[in-house]
């Protein structure tokens, strides 16, 4: 059973931990590019910020019960590569002294380099691991937080889970889903970790527009549409002026044939459409 949302530490979601470190630890093992990276003195000094945040975030998680069973069952989980291999033992201290060890080269403007491939992996490997550590779905400590959780909830689906959906299931989920999302901010974090939790949240929610298909015209505007909206008030307003009759019979003839009523009132939506658009809801297309 998943345990519910609190701020409790009690109530941490200790194998959403372990599935973060896991992934993150794929992830290390991906080849790095040839440029060894350079770091500007002020986002350097916001790393160490959250590295020191991390170190002491550390020092309650390698405590706890349940993480050192979880440890105990899997004592890969926290072996990186071949060099970086942490325990519940494993003191923030000691990480600490890791650390200071990667050999760094300060240039004139502050801006620091590493000095080898390897200093820049080992460094890379202990900030996005203690930058990471902790967060869960179940504790609000992230610097950017959407109000709307259904991105949350369905961010896990893919474009394979929702066509298994029936079309009613289908409508219903695009309909959940906000076209304008809100976010809540925390200062508490620093610019440099807000703005790339923004970038994570932007990149989530159109993963998740891509995978409901999200050209629903309830939702959006579809450019085609827009199209035939306008080509209904210029005929409308054109030097032979048409009744809707005539614009209903012109334009969809197979449907006036069948009922000239129903044809009429389309052609009526469409117009008044077009009205709405030209009149300032043009601000509403995307």
């Amino acid at each position: 059973m998943k345990e519910k949302n609190s701020n409790s530490a009690e109530e941490f979601v200790w194998k959403d931990l372990i599935h973060n470190i896991r992934r993150f630890r794929r992830s290390n093992r991906q080849p790095a590019g040839s440029q060894i990276t350079v770091i500007k003195k002020k986002e350097f000094f916001e790393n160490d910020k959250a590295i020191q945040r991390g170190l002491v975030r550390w020092e309650c998680i390698r405590r706890n019960k349940k993480f050192k069973e979880l440890y105990k069952a899997d004592r890969e989980i926290l072996c990186f590569d071949k060099n970086i291999c942490l325990t519940p033992e494993t003191t923030k201290e000691a990480i600490s002294k890791e650390i200071t060890r990667i050999k760094i080269k300060v240039d004139k403007d502050g801006s620091r380099r590493f000095e080898s491939r390897a200093d820049e992996k080992k460094y890379t490997t202990f900030l996005h691991f203690l930058q990471d550590l902790g967060r869960s779905e179940s504790l609000n400590n992230s610097a950017v937080k959407p109000k709307n959780l259904s991105g949350l909830i369905y961010d896990c689906l893919t474009p394979k889970d929702i066509s298994k959906f029936s079309k009613e299931e289908i409508n219903r989920f695009i309909e959940q889903i906000p076209q304008q999302v809100e976010f809540v901010i925390d200062f508490g974090y620093s610019k440099q970790e807000i703005l790339s939790e923004i970038k994570k949240q932007i990149d989530m929610w159109f993963r998740l527009y891509e995978a409901a298909k999200m050209d629903n015209t309830k939702r959006a505007l579809h450019y085609a549409n827009i199209q035939r909206y306008l080509k209904v008030y210029d005929l409308k307003n054109g030097k032979s002026r048409p009744t809707f009759a005539d614009l209903a019979t012109q334009l969809y003839p197979g449907a006036a044939s069948k009922n000239l009523d129903s044809t009429v009132q389309q052609v009526k939506r469409e117009y008044k459409r077009a009205g709405e658009l030209i009149n300032g809801g043009f601000v509403f297309i995307k």
